[in-house]
């Protein structure tokens, strides 16, 4: 028997419980980031009062508390002082993270159907960036490098102006003041590389610097002279005596 295409009744039925599916699977989870080997706050923001909550990472129990009742750890939170559950609030803190705490993390409100979600990510604490330059009599090219991973990002600070991206164009100008700062960073670190300034990479020689050169130049170049006319006085010299020797033999 032939099956009949979908009416356009029950194809928007599919449609709205595929969206159900999907959120039911955690697919609105909030991501928080956390430091290795820090604490982080998973906080639900309720709005109602406190009877129970259960939070849980992925399907098992995490901490577990009821009115009347003292909280209950589970899983990683059972060494002692590893977790702290409000039960006012019922924000839950997770001490001393490590690589394994990352996951979901969703929270049962008073017996309700998860109220909120969350998607922990475990992040090492950046390094401090490097820069290399490429310069020319007009312009310099800066590259800020790190060791990348998936969530981190570059920026520049110039006096108090940010930048995006790992590269940056500087023109030379005037302002010799001016100064250059990669910032390399992930949602909870950040490091600056050593600033640069606009004199180190693109120097500014003003008329009287270049007067100075001339002379040192001209001074130099008259030395250079002198030497010149001493050795070739000098290499005469040595011919002349040299032929001198051999006649008196």
């Amino acid at each position: 028997m032939m099956m009949r295409p979908l009416s356009g009744h029950l194809l928007r039925v599919a449609t709205y419980m595929s969206v159900l599916a999907t959120l039911s699977h955690g697919e609105t989870a909030e991501p928080v980031y956390g430091l290795i080997g820090k604490e982080v706050q998973l906080d639900p923001k309720v709005t109602e009062t406190l009877s129970s909550i259960t939070w849980k990472k992925e399907k098992d129990r995490t901490a577990v508390w009821d009115s009347g009742r003292k909280v209950d750890f589970y899983g990683r939170c059972l060494t002692k002082d590893q977790c702290d559950l409000n039960p006012t609030t019922g924000v839950l803190v997770m001490k001393g993270l490590k690589r394994e705490d990352e996951g979901r993390y969703p929270a049962e409100i008073n017996n309700k159907t998860p109220a909120k979600e969350f998607e922990l990510i475990v992040l090492d604490p950046v390094s401090k960036p490097s820069v290399t330059t490429s310069c020319n009599e007009t312009q310099c090219i800066l590259i800020c490098v790190g060791e990348e991973t998936k969530h981190t990002k570059y920026s520049w600070k110039e006096n108090g102006k940010t930048t995006p991206g790992n590269t940056l164009t500087v023109q030379k100008s005037g302002e010799q003041s001016k100064s250059y700062t990669c910032v390399f960073s992930n949602p909870k670190s950040e490091e600056h590389s050593d600033p640069l300034t606009h004199m180190d990479l693109l120097p500014v020689i003003s008329p009287e610097d270049w007067s100075i050169l001339d002379t040192v130049l001209s001074v130099l170049s008259g030395v250079c002279v002198t030497g010149a006319a001493v050795a070739v006085a000098v290499a005469v010299w040595i011919h002349c005596s040299d032929r001198k020797q051999l006649k008196g033999k």
